[in-house]
């Protein structure tokens, strides 16, 4: 149902409308439609809303009627496309006999005729008056506002028309109404024209030009006449234009790179993000084939330097982008300060099965350089170190999930992966590292959604990955006790990077560490002021609002499972020359989490808050740990 208008008496309600029916009914029930617009009047004091009939004005199959408007009593003006542009036309209701017997009987009809005949379709027009209309055309490239008389005599009423999609291609056809069809013979007074259509079925641009008689055509073609001559336009082939797509500048606390820290020896910690600006800016070029991006942190310590520039090429299936992120942060190695730049180049490829099924792989090379700080005079005599891996990461990806409002989806994700880094100064076999992820929501009521996750991950090789489990990601206003250093790091795990396997809430950093990991997390997010609201939620904090209620529950672990003896939490080593003691521990390597927390959308920032109570050993710990972050989804 569109464009309704008022009528004069202010009773009842003009409208065009594609609805089959006329029928307003209070039941919701599906109801068909068909692709041409008629016009209808609703009475809209009428008192018994149980079944509205509506009073149809026009019924043609074939013709749309847009735009109706009523400017004296019982006197309608529309748009019609009966001749094949958008013409104004006039509607009035008479009465014409219908039967006679003892007296004779009237019926109410409605009579139409063409008021305008243009040769460019009429977008639009407003009567100002009883007499006068204001009418909207768009003619080369620009809309144009003329001050028309409303009515101007009837015109003639020739009929452009299109019987399929073969003609439609070859162009329309001109009967004259008062000559009927010869069925064994062409058409009579039929003028062939050039027309150009989109591939839609709506005008583009002809040159119409209407004829009461062959022989008045046959005069004026003897005569150059212009308007017959269509001029194809001058056709530019494509060239690169950029525009700018976004400039953004916001505070954040997650790495602009997913590469891994490099992992220097015991007594090692984890480098958190810290809080800092974050300028990003990006460029695309018309049709979004070609994407020019990139950002760099403010740096609000020594550890927050990063840089990044990418290009997406997207003009094929598969999707390529070439990607260089530089970060420099203070690491400790071997009890000795130093500066670690590092640099690595991507190449990452992404090729989609289908809308919901892809695959993508990353190509890259990656330099780090050691720089050693001067603290003592010692440390002057230190070289820089340097060190040059390369490798490849390939994941199949399936994500059906629907978002249904800010951190709040239904369906599956799942991603299975692995990857391979190779030092190129070793002559060993370097890190392989296979993994899976996967996560599951299920919408319970209204926005309210149930996620589960499972994730776990191994590392094997010359060379492996360390696994950090503890906290959650993005970790905001962190303590000082926010890594566990009373949990010893195998010695002899030969690890060159690390990670972080979150989240497992009520624990800091390095609860349990190894080369695999397995966590299982649970989340109830209930959309408090959405579900007691009636109507909708305006306000974005309270729109975004979540009560959470979540479950963690994994380890971290060396060897082949986490009971194995193998496992380096369950043995301790202590040596006191000239002897050596070796202590195994019936530890439980398996911890878990419970608790709550709170969503929000404050300032343009998804705000988490989490306060979890830890469980180990079958025990809740003393005190509930906090842990805001920015992030959303587990």
């Amino acid at each position: 149902d569109l464009n309704p208008k008022w009528t004069l008496d202010n009773e009842n309600i003009v409208f065009s409308s594609n609805r089959v029916s006329d029928t307003l009914q209070r039941k919701e029930e599906i109801q068909t439609s068909s692709n041409r617009f008629d016009l209808f009047a609703f009475e809209y004091r009428k008192k018994d809303r149980s079944k509205i009939v509506l009073k149809r004005l026009t019924n043609t199959a074939t013709i749309n009627e847009m735009h109706p408007v009523e400017v004296k009593k019982d006197e309608f003006y529309y748009l019609s496309d009966a001749n094949g542009l958008w013409n104004r036309w006039k509607l009035e209701k008479d009465s014409v006999i219908s039967f006679i017997d003892t007296m004779i009987h009237y019926r109410f009809d409605n009579k139409t005729s063409a008021v305008s005949n243009l040769n460019t379709g009429i977008l639009n027009f407003s009567a100002i008056s009883s007499s006068e209309v204001i009418t909207q055309i768009h003619q080369n490239r620009r809309d144009y506002l003329y001050r028309q008389p409303l009515f101007e005599g009837k015109k003639e009423s020739n009929k452009v028309y299109f019987l399929n999609k073969r003609e439609q291609k070859q162009g329309p056809q001109i009967e004259n109404e008062e000559e009927p069809k010869e069925e064994a013979s062409p058409l009579k007074d039929t003028i062939p024209i050039v027309i150009e259509i989109s591939e839609d079925g709506h005008y583009v641009k002809q040159t119409l030009v209407l004829y009461e008689s062959t022989e008045e055509y046959k005069n004026q073609s003897n005569q150059p006449d212009n308007r017959l001559n269509y001029e194809e336009p001058i056709r530019i082939p494509y060239r690169l234009n950029f525009a700018k797509d976004y400039v953004s500048a916001k505070i954040d606390n997650s790495f602009l790179s997913q590469s891994y820290q490099v992992y220097s020896g015991p007594g090692n910690v984890y480098l958190n993000p810290s809080v800092s600006g974050l300028l990003r800016i990006s460029f695309s070029d018309v049709m979004e084939d070609y994407v020019l991006s990139g950002g760099m942190r403010i740096p609000t310590s020594r550890n927050s330097s990063e840089f990044y520039a990418a290009m997406d090429m997207r003009k094929k299936r598969l999707d390529k982008q070439l990607y260089y992120y530089r970060r420099s942060y203070e690491n400790q190695r071997n009890n000795n300060l130093e500066k670690l730049i590092t640099h690595e180049v991507q190449l990452n490829l992404n090729y989609p099965f289908s809308e919901v099924f892809s695959w993508r792989s990353t190509f890259l090379s990656r330099t780090d350089i050691g720089h050693p700080l001067a603290v003592n005079s010692a440390s002057l005599e230190r070289k820089i170190n340097y060190a040059y891996q390369g490798g490849v990461k390939s994941a199949l990806v399936f994500d059906n999930s629907r978002q249904w409002s800010e951190n709040a989806w239904s369906g599956t994700k799942l991603k299975v992966f692995a990857e391979y880094l190779q030092n190129f100064d070793a002559k060993e076999i370097g890190m392989i590292n296979l993994g899976v992820d996967m996560r599951h929501s299920i919408k319970l009521f209204k926005e309210m959604v149930w996620v589960n996750r499972i994730a776990s991950a191994t590392s094997f090789g010359n060379s492996r990955l360390l696994y950090y489990m503890g906290g959650v990601d993005n970790w905001m206003i962190r303590p000082k006790n926010s890594f566990n250093m009373d949990m010893p790091v195998d010695p002899n795990g030969r690890f060159a990077y690390q990670t972080l396997a979150t989240p497992m809430r009520g624990f800091v950093q390095n609860q349990r560490n190894g080369n695999s990991f397995a966590v299982f997390n649970s989340e109830i997010r209930i959309p408090l002021f959405v579900m007691l609201s009636k109507t909708p939620v305006r306000n974005e904090p309270l729109r975004t609002f979540q009560l959470i209620g979540f479950f963690d529950f994994g380890t971290a672990w060396t060897g082949a499972h986490p009971f194995s003896k193998d496992n380096f939490f369950n043995v301790e080593t202590i040596i006191d020359k000239p002897a050596v003691i070796k202590i195994e521990y019936s530890r439980e390597p398996l911890i878990a989490a419970l608790g709550f927390g709170l969503r929000s959308k404050i300032f343009g920032y998804f705000v988490r808050g989490d306060l979890g109570w830890g469980i180990e050993d079958g025990t809740f710990t003393q005190k509930p740990q906090l842990f805001l972050s920015l992030s959303h989804d587990i």
